[in-house]
């Protein structure tokens, strides 16, 4: 994918900045997402549930939601497989979410010295080992085919 960067005209911009009392760099955020006015960009900066799209949308969602559903009546632990990046801050969420729900969680960053990049075999070891038998991963394994079938 190539990054494409949108260049409002000058004009546009010097309306947004006194609009927003926001330097250029805001301003050009602001008119690359088409956010025509202080009053149209409360969806934006203050969002509600009804402006976030149907996560049903996603191929097997109501399977997943059912078995992390599944694994929270029962007790069963929910492995969560996070990274270094932002992707702890997704693991924290998830961890919070689940066990409010009543959920056994486990977070397992890994050691990017050891294990590399993304979903490892280690980490699907630790996930079995600590008798996981559902796997979560943040922004990693989706192309992990190798070791998704590792896992299986």
């Amino acid at each position: 994918m190539r990054w494409r960067i949108l260049d409002p005209d000058q004009s546009r911009l010097n309306y947004l900045m006194r609009e927003f009392q926001a330097p250029e760099i805001i301003a050009r955020m602001i008119a690359n997402r088409k956010i025509e006015s202080l009053e149209l960009s409360r969806s934006f900066f203050e969002p509600s549930v009804v402006d976030f799209h149907d996560p049903f949308l996603m191929k097997d969602m109501r399977k997943a939601v059912d078995k992390i559903a599944q694994n929270i009546r029962s007790g069963d632990s929910i492995f969560v497989f996070g990274d270094y990046d932002v992707d702890g801050t997704s693991s924290s969420l998830l961890y919070t979410g689940i066990t409010a729900l009543g959920g056994k969680v486990v977070t397992y960053i890994p050691n990017r010295d050891n294990e590399g990049y993304g979903l490892s075999e280690l980490g699907i070891d630790t996930a079995k080992r600590k008798g996981s038998n559902l796997l979560i991963t943040c922004d990693c394994g989706i192309n992990a085919f190798d070791r998704i079938n590792y896992a299986t």
